[in-house]
């Protein structure tokens, strides 16, 4: 966002610093565990009010924490911070609908995931897989198991039932305890959550149609929503900056999702809801905070009845209490640390015209105890936050900013993780790519 905002003319939103201020000014660009392409966390924070951690919660500590700062309470104060959304995943369907990255334990391993750190060889598994299917990988998958009708936020009305989804895939979804009703692709959720949004989010601050953002004007009011995305704008004209992508691996990472509707959080159900054929569709539940009359907000939206499926569990696929995972360092994906990384890399792309050498250091977490530091992950960790203290990753910071034999240690690809073949068949697919 900084490089865009920096070089843009004032009177566009800019720093007005001029095309040239990024190659005068800056040397080097360390993205240090950086999301480039959003994080899919985000997501349920926005939808839902939930993280994964508030999800998995025990009930004796969920119903403390519901008391005293509700789902209810949690959206409310996510859902107005603008820069949450700016968060939320990058690329569209054409990166994160293809599954390239996704665990599939090839065997139906067994175990608890937080156990299995190793996620670059349970991605790797599929290395040899050819792609054949031009179908996406859901993003969130829905389950009614009531069958009620709950008033309050839907899924969008272009939903359709899973049998009828054209798109989609189908195999891996359907289990005999889960029966899914809905199923939404990442451009299906995020048109969900910007029509939920409050207005100045939606019309001032982020847009997220990546393909959208090439057709704006470089020179223009509306390129400014586009700034956060790199799949949306190009590196600045600074040949003789070098950018760093210095980054973990080896985490299970949150990266789509399981959820199911619970009219509860709304309040008790009513009378069965009769369609205008005369037939019963089921109970409709009551929303007691809604307001007297009939006009929508973004304040309507609050009382949600979408909570994350923790009864879905598949450790064969990655699933574990309603979160499916890929790669990563715990909290951002693989696909959001590396991809754009080596896309800048490639010869002649519209995304780096002028040649901005790029570097990819990635750092395969290595866990240890610590005695003095217990909330810490030792010397070789890769955790989002942890790297920071990574033994690798501060020899890296210091080479770069003293220029001391950084040719030689520093300026090259550095790959533990299966960013190359999760590349190769992201971009090869018919639906996928950049």
């Amino acid at each position: 966002y900084f490089l865009q905002w920096v070089v843009a003319e004032k009177r566009y939103g800019g720093g007005g610093g001029g095309k040239n201020w990024v190659e005068t000014f800056i040397h080097s660009w360390i993205n240090l565990a950086g999301t480039l392409l959003g994080v899919p966390k985000a997501t349920p924070a926005l939808l839902s009010g939930e993280l994964k951690d508030t999800a998995v919660i025990s009930p004796q500590l969920g119903s403390i924490l519901e008391h005293y700062f509700s789902r209810e309470w949690r959206k409310e104060l996510w859902t107005s911070w603008g820069s949450l959304y700016g968060m939320l995943p990058k690329g569209g369907d054409r990166l994160w609908g293809i599954g390239a990255d996704l665990i599939d334990f090839v065997g139906g391993a067994s175990g608890d995931l937080d156990e299995m750190s190793n996620m670059t060889t349970a991605v790797a598994s599929l290395k040899n897989k050819e792609v054949t299917s031009k179908k996406l990988v859901p993003y969130i998958v829905w389950s009614n198991k009531t069958d009620d009708m709950c008033s309050g936020p839907s899924p969008p009305d272009n939903t359709t039932p899973l049998a009828t989804v054209p798109n989609i895939e189908q195999e891996h979804v359907e289990t005999e305890e889960i029966p899914p009703d809905h199923v939404w692709s990442l451009d299906d959720t995020l048109e969900h959550l910007y029509s939920h949004a409050e207005e100045h989010i939606k019309t001032d601050l982020f847009s997220h149609d990546s393909q959208n953002g090439w057709k704006k004007r470089s020179s223009s009011k509306d390129k400014q929503m586009h700034w956060h995305d790199p799949a949306a704008t190009q590196l600045p004209k600074a040949p003789s900056m070098r950018i760093y992508c210095v980054y973990g691996v080896g985490l299970p990472t949150e990266r789509a999702y399981h959820y199911k509707v619970d009219c509860s959080s709304l309040g008790p159900p009513t009378a069965n809801v009769t369609d205008d054929a005369g037939s019963v569709s089921g109970e409709q539940c009551s929303d007691d905070a809604s307001s007297e009359d009939d006009s929508h907000s973004a304040s309507d939206d609050l009382h949600s009845p979408f909570i994350i499926d923790t009864d879905v569990t598949d450790a064969s696929r990655g699933i574990q209490m309603g979160v499916r995972h890929s790669d990563g360092d715990g909290s951002v994906a693989l696909l959001s640390l590396g991809y754009m990384c080596q896309k800048w890399k490639e010869p002649r792309n519209k995304y780096n015209p002028h040649r901005v050498q790029v570097f990819s250091r990635e750092k395969k977490h290595k866990g240890t105890a610590q005695i003095r530091d217990p909330g810490r992950g030792g010397p070789e960790s890769g955790e989002h936050c942890d790297i920071l203290g990574n033994d690798g990753t501060l020899e890296d910071v210091v080479r770069i900013a003293t220029d001391f034999e950084v040719d030689i240690h520093v300026n090259h690809d550095e790959i533990k993780s299966d960013l190359m073949r999760i590349m190769d068949e992201i971009d090869s697919h018919p639906n996928g790519g950049l």
